[in-house]
């Protein structure tokens, strides 16, 4: 269990237009002369080497070629049980991309250099998306993100994206003792669940203070919790700072969160603050247990801040890797300051970062991390706006990992665009961070939610 998605079904389809010659007259467009059956071939070893290359699971459905209104309609059921069309439009016309494009979310690919010159190279534009004789896009299926000429890389940016958007719709994340989120933590809630689809379920504090007590009393639960615990330090680059039972108590309450989430089937859980309930109840802060769950798949988040929450899942699931959650700084001379202390170790995915275990900043109790991130990784950053509208996206640079009083894991970052327009575009509060450059993803499907991608380059 953790938080991999359901796979990705494509269904390809290859559109192409019959051509006979009729003398003094206009009798075919550009493109002509395809020899269908070896295209529907090479798109097929084409998806199939896609499919390869990607790191999140795809389906791909057999290639079907059409040239006709009754071609179409014959491979329509098979688009319906498809997340996305991927149309290879080498001839046809409107009607033909429309009868697809309305029914599921289509992509356009349209060969120039890479082979067989395809027609709507010449017309999409101003055939299909502005529609014959508009100026601006005049139909709501296509949108101009939605072609691309030539790039499989461009193709794999969509389709990560479009895992993520299927992946993160009715994704159940359990909240312990209600939403955060500053002033707007209901609101923000609110908004998760109808623009993201995000199915939060409220579990009372009470619930995790019996789950805690539970494993507490049980010879069997403690003794997986300190095998939990034992591979955990034995792992490399760990440094511990703390007394073992701070551990140990973090690793209790890992082991409660683990068994709330497996009764209602979720893969993400979060809680309001740090200081209240839950370090009453568990005797530690949540860092570090949310820490060791991101790093075995899950989502532990900080805060139940459902401002920031749904950028943190989305971009999990684009970068099918762990997501740093964390407070930001003032940016100045290009460098900003992002710190909070539940960072995961494994940024990439797979290698964990060297770390030490630590209290929790302010209180100065419990079980807390800090993670000494790799300087020079290149990042993405997501700062999402109190009201939902707009999500300010930068790429940066880790430049140093340092240690001022403040929350544990630290990264300064080197602002990979105009730094003092980023001081002017920022919203909400809370950040997210991954390891990679996930910018035209996010860009992709902030514009199908609505929302503005405000990227600082």
């Amino acid at each position: 269990m953790g938080l991999r998605g359901s796979p990705l079904t494509i269904k390809p389809i290859l559109l192409y237009s019959r051509y006979s010659r009729v003398e003094y007259s206009s009798w075919r467009n550009w493109g002509d002369g395809l020899n269908v059956d070896s295209e529907a071939s090479r798109i097929s070893s084409e998806l199939e080497s896609l499919s390869r290359s990607l790191e999140f699971p795809i389906v791909v459905k057999p290639v079907s070629a059409v040239s006709s209104v009754s071609e179409v309609e014959g491979v329509l059921s098979d688009v319906d049980s498809s997340d996305v069309v991927v149309l290879y439009a080498a001839g046809g016309w409107i009607e033909h991309i429309r009868a697809i494009a309305s029914r599921r979310p289509t992509l356009v690919f349209i060969r120039h250099r890479s082979g067989q010159y395809y027609l709507w190279h010449e017309i999409i534009h101003a055939r299909f998306i502005r529609m014959n004789v508009n100026d601006e896009p005049s139909q709501p299926w296509l949108s101009y993100d939605d072609v691309i000429v030539d790039d499989y890389g461009e193709l794999a940016i969509r389709l990560r994206a479009l895992y993520a958007l299927k992946n993160i719709e009715g994704l159940r994340i359990i909240s312990i003792g209600g939403v955060g989120g500053w002033e707007v933590g209901g609101k923000a809630a609110e908004l998760a669940r109808e623009v993201w689809r995000l199915d939060i379920v409220t579990v009372p504090y009470s619930e995790l203070e019996s789950e805690v007590k539970a494993v507490e009393s049980s010879q069997e639960a403690m003794d997986s919790v300190r095998r939990a615990m034992k591979d955990y330090l034995a792992s490399e680059g760990i440094t511990v700072k703390i007394p073992l039972t701070n551990v140990e108590r973090a690793f209790v309450l890992r082991e409660a969160l683990l068994r709330i989430m497996h009764r209602y089937n979720a893969v993400a859980v979060t809680s309001p603050g740090c200081m209240n309930q839950v370090i009453k109840i568990a005797k530690t802060p949540p860092c570090l247990s949310y820490s060791a769950l991101n790093d075995e798949g899950y989502a532990g988040i900080c805060e139940a801040d459902f401002v920031a929450i749904p950028a943190y899942l989305l971009l999990r699931l684009i970068s099918g890797k762990p997501v740093f959650f964390g407070n930001p700084t003032y940016p100045h001379n290009g460098i900003v300051l992002m710190a909070h202390c539940t960072a995961p170790r494994r940024m990439n995915g797979v290698d964990a970062e060297p770390a030490e275990l630590v209290t929790h900043y302010e209180s100065d109790e419990g079980a807390a991390i800090r993670v000494i991130m790799k300087r020079g990784q290149l990042v993405t950053v997501v700062n999402p706006a109190f009201n939902g509208r707009k999500w300010v996206i930068f790429k940066g640079k880790i430049v140093d990992t340092p240690q001022y009083p403040a929350c544990r894991t630290q990264v300064e970052l080197e602002v990979s665009g105009d730094w003092r327009r980023l001081i002017r575009e920022l919203r909400g509060f809370h950040w997210v961070m991954a390891y990679g450059d996930y910018t035209k993803e996010l860009e992709y499907i902030l514009n199908k939610k609505g929302i503005e991608p405000v990227v600082v380059e």
